[in-house]
């Protein structure tokens, strides 16, 4: 007998949040973001958000777009209005909400769509879609491991993976982890009040903005293992809750 199963996971996608849906208003940001992250953003799985947009271009012509910048186009989020899911049901691609992004699969002769279990956390790295990151972006592909220690000076820290116990990361801005933050992070090593951590899964040895640190036994439960934006308002953190926890 086989051993192959199907599961949840969470993952980190890359979303674009639609504020104009015409096409060329489509193809300046991938243009902007492929040419000042070319190869971070290289094949890069994409998923595209609606929910602040009344319609969309047909989505061959959106997928042409998303292909000549060399973004695969993996569905849309955001969707609440039927018409536009039949029609993205009918491309050939799948829905997902905006929040916890759940897959809905392609109907079969329905005009509703059930839901699935599978679950993708989109809004993780949304930053760095629509608000780019202070300074030059160190990516680190992988997970940084115990004893191991990561610095960005003068740049923002990406890291493609998890921050094991015992590891450190540091960044004289922002620090985004699309995995689990199980170590240190240290983002405004140089005193930027304004640089923000962000985490798929929050249960730290320690965090760090600009010299104010907090330490991981005094985590609050609703954040424990969570997708959090972490942020200094008035020297004291602020932590705004991205998703679901699994």
């Amino acid at each position: 007998m086989s051993g192959n199963e199907i599961r949840s996971q969470t993952l980190p996608f890359t979303c674009l949040f639609l504020k104009d849906s015409s096409l060329g208003a489509i193809e300046q940001i991938l243009l902007e973001k492929t040419t000042a992250y070319k190869s971070y953003f290289y094949n890069s799985p994409l998923i595209i958000n609606i929910e602040s947009v009344d319609d969309i271009p047909e989505i061959s012509e959106i997928k042409k777009l998303t292909d000549k910048y060399n973004f695969i186009l993996v569905g849309f989020s955001g969707v609440s209005r039927n018409d536009i899911k039949i029609r993205i049901f009918n491309a050939g691609f799948p829905v997902f909400n905006a929040l916890g992004a759940r897959d809905i699969p392609q109907p079969q002769n329905s005009q509703t769509a059930p839901e699935s279990q599978t679950k993708v956390e989109t809004k993780i790295v949304t930053k760095i879609v629509t608000e780019s990151t202070r300074g030059d972006t160190k990516v680190i592909v992988g997970n940084v491991r115990s004893g191991s220690e990561i610095k960005a000076d003068g740049a923002s820290l990406i890291v493609k993976g998890d921050v094991s116990n015992g590891a450190k990361v540091f960044a004289d801005y922002d620090v985004i982890i699309l995995g689990a933050l199980r170590g240190r992070a240290v983002a405004g090593a140089r005193g930027n009040v304004n640089a923000n951590i962000i985490c798929n899964k929050y249960d730290p040895e320690l965090i760090s903005i600009a010299g104010v640190f907090k330490t991981g036994d005094s985590i609050d439960e609703t954040y424990h293992n969570a997708p959090v934006h972490i942020y200094l308002e008035n020297d004291v953190f602020k932590f705004d809750l991205l998703g679901k926890k699994e």
